[in-house]
């Protein structure tokens, strides 16, 4: 089956959050998940893992800044199974997620807290 990861956008609120679902090798909806805070959240990145998945993006509603990138490990029904954010004071954004060879994985974005100030490769 599949995995596909977006974002949901609510235009009351004004606000987004993660939006996940898992298919069968026929494309068929076998759930769907909708995570997120009180403010913008959203999915960029997706790897499978033994016994779930790792999702990676950004959060306006966790973390240290007004935008953090964050991480959530899900089981195969979707639920969370931890969740980690990383950044600053400033705007961070997670954008890929990948699996490394020792068994640990490593999401690519960018950052304006520590460099420059312009939005560095984090």
């Amino acid at each position: 089956g599949y995995f596909i990861s977006g974002c949901i956008v609510y235009p009351v609120q004004q606000t987004t959050d993660f939006f996940i679902v898992r298919t069968n090798q026929q494309g068929d909806t076998l759930w769907t998940k909708v995570i997120g805070g009180n403010a913008n959240d959203g999915g960029r990145g997706i790897q499978t893992a033994n016994n779930g998945f790792f999702l990676g993006g950004n959060t306006f509603s966790y973390g240290a800044g007004s935008s953090d990138v964050y991480i959530l490990k899900l089981d195969t029904v979707g639920e969370i199974q931890w969740q980690q954010t990383f950044g600053g004071q400033n705007y961070e954004n997670g954008n890929s997620i990948m699996e490394t060879g020792d068994g640990g994985y490593i999401i690519c974005g960018f950052e304006t807290s520590f460099g420059n100030g312009n939005g560095n490769i984090y």
